[in-house]
């Protein structure tokens, strides 16, 4: 499982009905691990005689090692393993986490960054704009969610960035048309895709349909539900920002 690190669970925010984020700090008082944009970590929770590991994205500043950021959406059909962060865990709970380790990190040549988000799968992304920001380089994020609870992500990003960050509310007849993004792919573009499956196969195929080369899509999807943590189709390791997805390229 690799390195284990002893936090203290510092603050529990409820950003909505179902969302809910969690900063977690040192138990040791030091300064947590490095990591990089796109960076998820498995969190070992324990409730009385069991343990729990639930992989979680990464979703702060990597330029802050004081504190982690975990979001966390609460989804009734998942298992109890899954849904016990958002219910179960409050501010001073110590809690073990193994990485972090990174399945989906910036490109490093990229001349410009295109992120598509579902849900929650926007939440790696909160943190590579931290990254994008710090770096100077030019990007553009797309966010489709059902209802403006899932929307609360991808508000304060949109305050912040402006014409960057589009948001679409399906719930209202909002469309993210994957052909007016990725028709003409700007030289040196790379795409990042996070969400349920069939959005992130929907957006990866269109991509390639539009010429985008393999090396340049980078995704990350959710299992479906009671889908075993392990599967021969993955692709990569396992992880999660919120519920359980995929590592693709």
């Amino acid at each position: 499982m690799g390195d284990i690190t002893r936090t203290r669970v510092a603050e529990v925010v409820r950003l909505s009905s179902t969302i809910k984020s969690i900063t977690l700090v040192s138990g040791r008082g030091d300064l947590l691990p490095g990591f990089t944009a796109g960076a998820h970590v498995v969190a070992i929770a324990r409730e009385g005689g069991s343990r729990r590991s639930i992989p979680f994205s990464l979703a702060g500043s990597p330029f802050e090692r004081r504190h982690w950021r975990l979001v966390v959406k609460r989804v009734p059909e998942l298992q109890d393993h899954a849904r016990h962060l958002f219910e179960i865990v409050g501010a001073g709970q110590r809690m073990d986490i193994s990485g972090p380790s990174n399945g989906l990190p910036l490109a490093p040549a990229a001349a410009r960054h295109v992120f598509l988000a579902a849900g929650v799968g926007i939440t790696p992304f909160l943190a590579h704009l931290h990254e994008v920001q710090a770096l100077r380089e030019d990007f553009e994020l797309h966010h489709v969610y059902r209802d403006e609870e899932d929307g609360v992500l991808s508000r304060e990003l949109a305050d912040r960035h402006g014409h960057r960050v589009r948001r679409y509310l399906s719930s209202e007849g909002e469309q993210l048309i994957p052909q007016r993004i990725l028709a003409s792919r700007a030289a040196g573009a790379h795409l990042y895709v996070c969400g349920p499956t069939r959005f992130v196969e929907s957006m990866a195929d269109q991509a390639r349909r539009c010429g985008w080369p393999e090396y340049a899509i980078h995704y990350e999807r959710h299992l479906r539900l009671r889908r075993p943590a392990t599967h021969p189709d993955a692709g990569g390791r396992d992880s999660c920002p919120g519920v359980p997805f995929l590592i693709g390229t």
